[in-house]
């Protein structure tokens, strides 16, 4: 039941609104190059990339948003993905 949970909240949610609820919380959204949502299998992909490329070897998949000038991580220069923050002004 709790996989299921995240499945459909980091997979599916993410998939067909750019946002988690914990994404929503915290005002990010993943989106594409058009700035759309980035579907349900492109998320799925992305998630599993995190999980098993980026977190095991220290973390450098996520922490290669502090070198890189675009600030993706590996898992969303692989899917050709970008985290957007938005602005509360």
């Amino acid at each position: 039941m709790l996989l299921a949970w995240f499945a459909w909240n980091l997979t599916y949610l993410v998939g067909s609104t750019g946002q988690s609820w914990g994404r929503k919380v915290a005002g990010l959204k993943v989106v594409n190059s058009e700035g759309e949502p980035i579907g349900f299998w492109r998320a799925l992909g992305r998630n599993l990339f995190a999980m098993y490329i980026s977190a095991p070897l220290l973390y450098l998949g996520f922490l290669w948003v502090v070198w890189d000038g675009q600030k993706q991580a590996w898992h969303d220069k692989v899917f050709r993905t970008f985290v957007l923050r938005r602005i509360v002004l």
